[in-house]
C-alpha cells in the first residue's frame, strides 16, 4: 500500500478502490499531533466505515382509516349499507397491500444487511489493509524529501523523508550513477515533487519498503529528459535534443520511442515546408497577376491618350492641387481641331486647380493639348 502525496488517497494493488472513500480522511486529520499509533488508528478509522453498515429499515405504512359515509335521501338502506361495504372492502385491500410491500421491502433490506456485515466479517484483513495507508495520512501528513546529498565517490545518496506534519523521519541510501546523479537530484528537489512511500504490513506495523518514484533513478531521468526534449515547442530544436539524448543514453528503453519522434518530426517539416513553398507560390502567383493587371491598366490608359476622342465624348486629366493633393478633373469633348480640343469641364474633384492660367470650374470651357487628355473608360 502507499500513501498518495498529492491529497491522502491510498494507493494499493490487488484491491477494489471504489470499495473506499479515501477523501473522507480529510474529516479526521487535525491541526495537532496525533499520539495514537498507526495501527490504533488504522483500527478506528476502519471501526468508524464499519459502524457506517448500519440497518435502515422502511418505516410502517400507516393503515387508511374507513371514510364515514352519509346516507343520501333518495338512497334506501339496503343501497346505503352495499356502498359503505364496498367502501370498507377497497381501504381493506389498499391496507393490504401496503403492509406486504413494507414486508418485503424490510425483509430485503435486512438481506442486504447481513450480507454486507458478513462479506465486512469475511475479508477483514483486506479490507483493514487501506486503513494503515490512511492512519499514516492522518498521523505524519504527506512525506516529503527534507535532503538529499550525493557521494560521488561511492556513487550513492543518502535521501532523508519528513512528513509535512512532522514525526516521521527515514534515511535511504540509493546507489545512483555518477552520470545520472545531477539530473536526478534537480528533480529531487523540485518543489512539485511528491514522493509515495511505500510499506509492508508486518504483524500490524508498517515497514519501510522504498519510495515509489524513485525505485530505478535511471529510469526516472531518463523520462524526465525524453519528456523535455519531445516537448520542445520548435520541432528543429526537439530534434536536435532527441538526438543528444540518445547520444547520452544509448541503452535507454526510450530509444526506439526517441528515434520513432524523430522521424515524426522530420515528416512534419518537409510537410510544413512543402505547404510554405506552395503558399510562397501562390502568393507570387498572385502578385505577378496583380502586377499583370496594373501594367495592363497603365498601358491601357497610356494608350488612350492618343487614341481618337469624339464630340460628347468624357476625357479626364491627373492633377495636384497644393502640390500634394491629387485630383482628377472630367471633361466633355465640345470641338477637336488638330492636336487642340475643346472641353467643357464636368468635375474639379471638389477642388479648383488652374490650367493654362485658368482656374477650373463646373462648365468652364477651355482649349487644350489633345493627347494631355485620356479616355475616362479606358
Amino acid at each position: 500500500i502507499a500513501v498518495d502525496p498529492s491529497n491522502g488517497d491510498i494507493k494499493y494493488s490487488g484491491l477494489n478502490r471504489d470499495m473506499f472513500n479515501d477523501r473522507k480522511i480529510a474529516a479526521v486529520c487535525v491541526a495537532t499531533k496525533v499520539s495514537n499509533s498507526v495501527y490504533d488508528i488504522a483500527k478506528q478509522l476502519y471501526k468508524q466505515d464499519i459502524g457506517k453498515i448500519r440497518l435502515n429499515l422502511p418505516k410502517k405504512p400507516k393503515l387508511i382509516k374507513y371514510k364515514k359515509l352519509v346516507k343520501d335521501e333518495f338512497e334506501t338502506t339496503k343501497q346505503y349499507n352495499s356502498r359503505v361495504l364496498k367502501s370498507k372492502k377497497k381501504i381493506d385491500l389498499e391496507n393490504k397491500i401496503n403492509l406486504e410491500k413494507w414486508k418485503k421491502d424490510t425483509i430485503y433490506r435486512k438481506k442486504i444487511w447481513h450480507a454486507k456485515v458478513e462479506q465486512a466479517k469475511e475479508n477483514y484483513e483486506q479490507n483493514f489493509l487501506p486503513y494503515f495507508g490512511k492512519a499514516m495520512y492522518v498521523k505524519y501528513g504527506n512525506p516529503k524529501i527534507k535532503s538529499a546529498k550525493y557521494d560521488a565517490d561511492n556513487q550513492f545518496f543518502t535521501i532523508v523523508i519528513s512528513s509535512t506534519r512532522g514525526g516521521y523521519k527515514k534515511t535511504v541510501k540509493l546507489p545512483v550513477k555518477l552520470k545520472y546523479a545531477k539530473k536526478f537530484k534537480d528533480i529531487l528537489v523540485k518543489k512539485n515533487f511528491n514522493p509515495t512511500i511505500e510499506f509492508e504490513v508486518i504483524n500490524n506495523k508498517l515497514k519501510f519498503s522504498g519510495i515509489k518514484e524513485i525505485k530505478d533513478p535511471e529510469i526516472m531521468v531518463e523520462k524526465s529528459e525524453y519528456k523535455k526534449a519531445y516537448n520542445i515547442d520548435s520541432k528543429q530544436k526537439s530534434i536536435k535534443e532527441l538526438n543528444k539524448f540518445i547520444k547520452r543514453y544509448p541503452n535507454s528503453t526510450l530509444i526506439s520511442s526517441a528515434k520513432e519522434r524523430i522521424v515524426t518530426l522530420k515528416k512534419k517539416i518537409i510537410l510544413e515546408e512543402e505547404k510554405r513553398k506552395k503558399l510562397e507560390e501562390e502568393r507570387r502567383t498572385r502578385e505577378a497577376i496583380r502586377a499583370a493587371e496594373v501594367a495592363k491598366r497603365k498601358q491601357r490608359k497610356a494608350d488612350s491618350f492618343y487614341e481618337k476622342k469624339y464630340v460628347g465624348e468624357k476625357v479626364c486629366m491627373d492633377g495636384t492641387v497644393a502640390l500634394f493633393l491629387s485630383t482628377t478633373i472630367t471633361a466633355y469633348v465640345e470641338r477637336v481641331s488638330g492636336n487642340r480640343i475643346q472641353l467643357r469641364i464636368a468635375d474639379t474633384d471638389g477642388t479648383t486647380p488652374n490650367l493654362n492660367g485658368v482656374t477650373l470650374y463646373r462648365d468652364t470651357l477651355i482649349w487644350d493639348n489633345y493627347v494631355n487628355w485620356y479616355k475616362c473608360n479606358y
